[in-house]
């Protein structure tokens, strides 16, 4: 790869600028900005504001839109790699989901609500991830698995049957903990909207 100078890359890139249609939604992004800086400026009204919250998401939509075609590319490939991953788990992979899993099961111990669902369901999990792992490592010790195999060692049945089971579930656990945390969430908005009304 041939090293390029800084008069290179910027003779490059400001070539592509102004070569290409790119250069008609920057000088739309000028316009719009002068023009909102102009209107607040002279004038605050509520349909200015309208005005300008619209013109923004035109503006947005226009760059998705010239955008779509590279970020569903992105999307798809970012699927794939979360199926993948979630299939053929890396050991990194692995390190992580059990990083997680302590965390959460080890903070559902310690925590002072240890009676909630949401906490049971972690004590559980956490239990049910740890004998997973623990087969983990024995099968790896019993069968003596390469891993220097790669992707050739998750063609052991028994090898892969562990895996996705640690993955499903750790799904499931993630799963849960956000189903709680939205819950919590939008019960403490609920009390909170509630307790002026009962102080009045």
């Amino acid at each position: 790869m041939d090293e390029l100078t800084i008069f290179e890359i910027f003779q490059n890139v400001f070539s592509q600028l102004f070569s290409s249609s790119f250069l008609i939604y920057l000088v739309g992004f000028l316009i719009l900005i002068a023009g909102i800086y102009l209107l607040t400026r002279r004038k605050k009204s509520k349909l200015i504001n309208i005005l300008i919250g619209l013109s923004w998401v035109c503006y947005m939509a226009a760059i998705v839109w010239l955008a779509l075609p590279v970020l569903s590319q992105i999307l798809s490939s970012a699927v794939q790699g979360i199926l993948t991953q979630l299939y053929f788990p890396s050991i990194a992979t692995l390190v992580i989901i059990l990083i997680i899993t302590y965390g959460i099961g080890i903070s559902s111990y310690l925590k002072k609500e240890k009676t909630t669902l949401i906490t049971k369901i972690n004590k559980l999990f956490f239990l049910f991830m740890n004998l997973l792992f623990g087969l983990l490592i024995y099968q790896f010790m019993e069968k003596k698995w390469d891993l220097s195999a790669g992707i050739l060692l998750y063609k052991e049945k028994d090898l892969l049957s562990i895996l996705e089971l640690i993955t499903f579930s750790f799904v499931l656990l993630l799963f849960f903990n956000i189903i709680a945390k939205i819950t919590s969430l939008i019960m403490k908005k609920i009390e909170a909207r509630k307790s002026p009304n009962l102080k009045s």
